[in-house]
């Protein structure tokens, strides 16, 4: 007897499902893809480029750099790049004015956090719950999936700032604003009782010490506010803490050992022209020549490479997005069931990304180029050795095997196998879909 056919297209309905399910492939295909892979190609061609461009750039810095006396400015040196090697000094204290406080530092940075309601998200994008954080930046809480209770400011009563210390000394040599506000301010200014109460008079905003960080009471920006808060007298006891409340807090850097390469002009330290960019390098501490330049490079490769990773994730899910769409056409079209696009969106992503790196870097590093290359070849090699694997499924080939639905490559849409023997009733079957 033979056996009844059986498919996943039991109804019209099925098919129509399937159908609508491939369009919608198509046109997030279609859009997604050329983004992805446009966006994904413009960040390589930036970070070989820029790479490409700091590396001729050191070279050329550590073969014309020479070495300088800090405490004597020599003329002869003039226009030269000169690795300079000293102890910062200043001449008074840095003040922030808004706030009165002040320190014996280099540099002061103000840093303004404020108490938001942040929305949890699981992996499906499904709400997991609310609660506060302190944040540097505004949270939007008009975009939150349950509004109501979750309100925060629209804005920050008090912006961050960095105070540079004008009158820095370098040795004989004096420091420009960007030396400066390059050296890390890794130490924190805690705020005295003193200096709170003086605070809290001038700005007319009741708040209190917490570890050395001063932290104000929502007032005017928080527009449910109880009216009481408004009087600066008005000190409430500690407990839970308020959405609009704003954490301030200092951190410094004091005056110390330094190391900056970069070109004399005077007593002045500037960036230094090579033909593919400028160099200014500026590190705490005491580092001889060669240990600056390697510290920046090493710098410089960690960049790239975070660069390249995003690049080539978005370059591979842009280029399997669009072979995706075209095997969805073929598939509508009846021109082809099995394209194997990720396989195709691969071998794209390995192609682009090869061409892009390579023209960057052929003349400069040769090895990291062939490497690149050779890694390239390996990999289409693999690919193209897939395509002569057997298939999952076998062509029906008999009576019996009326018609067969199968996933190609994690295809979600099933293909469609005659049987060879044209008389089995594939015809008739298909008429009644």
């Amino acid at each position: 007897m033979t056996q009844q056919p059986t498919s996943p297209f039991q109804s019209s309905l099925d098919r129509t499902t399937n159908v609508a399910r491939s369009i919608q492939v198509l046109i997030a295909g279609l859009l997604g893809g050329p983004l992805l892979l446009f966006g994904g190609l413009a960040i390589l061609i930036f970070s070989e480029q820029t790479g490409a461009r700091d590396t001729l750039a050191l070279d050329e810095g550590q073969r014309k750099v020479v070495a300088a006396d800090a405490d004597r400015i020599d003329p002869d040196l003039d226009g030269k790049l000169i690795h300079v090697s000293s102890v910062t000094t200043i001449s008074g204290p840095v003040e922030d004015q808004q706030f009165g406080i002040a320190a014996e530092a280099v540099k002061l940075e103000r840093i303004v956090e404020m108490l938001q309601w942040v929305e949890q998200l699981s992996i499906k994008a499904q709400v997991h719950g609310y609660r506060t954080e302190w944040k540097s930046e505004l949270i939007d809480s008009a975009r939150f999936r349950q509004k109501e209770g979750h309100h925060n400011p629209n804005h920050f009563p008090f912006e961050p700032i960095t105070e540079l210390n004008p009158q820095v000394k370098f040795g004989a040599y004096r420091l420009s604003p960007s030396q400066i506000h390059s050296i890390p301010a890794a130490e924190q200014r805690e705020i005295t009782e003193d200096e709170l109460k003086t605070t809290v008079e001038s700005i007319m905003i009741p708040g209190k010490l917490v570890r050395g960080e001063l932290q104000l009471y929502a007032v005017d920006w928080v527009p449910t506010v109880a009216v009481e808060k408004i009087n600066p007298a008005y000190q409430p006891l500690p407990g839970p803490q308020e959405v609009g409340n704003i954490r301030i807090r200092y951190q410094l850097a004091r005056p110390g050992d330094l190391t900056v390469v970069a070109k004399q002009s005077g007593e002045s330290l500037l960036p230094f022209a090579t033909s593919a960019d400028q160099i200014e390098l500026v590190r705490v501490g005491s580092h001889d020549v060669d240990a600056m330049f390697e510290q920046e490079r090493s710098d410089k490769w960690y960049v790239a490479w975070v660069l390249r990773m995003v690049s080539l994730f978005c370059v591979t899910i842009g280029c399997w997005g669009l072979a995706l769409a075209f095997s969805t056409v073929a598939w509508l079209t009846g021109a082809a069931n099995d394209l194997p696009s990720h396989r195709f969106g691969c071998i794209g992503t390995i192609i682009l990304c090869t061409v892009v790196i390579v023209v960057a870097w052929h003349q400069i590093d040769p090895l990291f180029t062939a490497t690149t290359v050779a890694i390239a070849v390996l990999l289409l090699v693999g690919i193209a050795w897939t395509f002569r694997l057997p298939r999952p499924a076998a062509e029906a080939n008999t009576a019996d095997e009326i018609i067969t639905a199968e996933l190609v490559h994690k295809d979600p849409y099933p293909v469609l196998r005659k049987p060879t023997d044209p008389g089995s009733g594939f015809d008739a079957y298909n008429r009644r879909l």
